[in-house]
């Protein structure tokens, strides 16, 4: 730590200890509070100068760097979105193929069923016709039980591929977009969804409120209150 650093340091901790013991009683405390306070600005200006011009050299420094590091990584990161979209588009594409076989699949084994089990009942009222009720039972109970599993070849996308050390997974997610923020806004409003799904903007709502006039608004409570402004001269 420099020998200036650390007389701002002391300072600081001066200045702490003084403001804790300012207390405003007349005309007289209340301007030595200002006074103390514009010293303050005053001290804290002559800090941002002593650091400022360190600050913009390595500031400087941290952008030249940051822009090589952006130029050689920026067409790396082109490369990743363009084989990720690449990537993605396979995996929903097998995804689709996999759920298309499976309901092909699920059509033919539930005919498979109608078709054994259609057969399994002409079965039984033959025997009933013979008179044999008992085997006729048993027939329509296996006709009851039939069951033939949804089989498909098509396999299934994968989400994990491990090619040579390194792991590439597929997450599946989601695109959402407000189509119109009345109707959403107003599902909210009537509990459909929960409330947190909206974000209310309070530094716009407070725009709004200084710029109208407003001293009540639906929903929002205003409460006034003071801020103190000042600079060094």
């Amino acid at each position: 730590m420099s020998e200036q650093v650390q007389i701002y340091e002391k300072q600081a901790l001066l200045l702490i200890d003084h403001a804790r013991v300012l207390v405003i009683t007349d005309q007289a405390s209340r301007e030595e509070a200002v006074s103390f306070r514009s010293g303050v600005n005053i001290a804290e200006k002559n800090i941002v100068n002593f650091f400022k011009p360190m600050k913009e050299k390595a500031h400087a420094t941290w952008k030249e760097i940051c822009g090589q590091e952006n130029k050689l990584t920026t067409k790396l990161n082109e490369a990743k979105r363009i084989i990720d979209n690449e990537i993605g588009r396979d995996y929903m594409e097998q995804k689709r193929n996999r759920e298309e076989a499976e309901k092909k699949a699920a059509v033919a084994a539930t005919e498979q069923e109608r078709l054994i089990r259609e057969r399994l009942e002409s079965q039984a009222m033959k025997s009933m016709d013979k008179g044999n009720f008992d085997k006729a039972e048993v027939i329509l109970q296996q006709a009851e039980e039939v069951f033939v599993p949804v089989i498909t070849a098509e396999p299934e996308a994968q989400k994990t591929i491990k090619v040579d050390g390194s792991t590439t997974s597929v997450i599946e997610d989601i695109d959402v977009e407000v189509s119109d923020a009345r109707v959403f806004c107003g599902a909210v409003a009537t509990n459909r969804f929960p409330v947190h799904l909206i974000e209310i903007k309070l530094g716009e709502v407070k725009r709004y409120i200084k710029a109208m006039g407003i001293t009540e608004m639906a929903g929002i409570k205003i409460t006034k209150t003071a801020r103190v402004s000042g600079r060094a001269s």
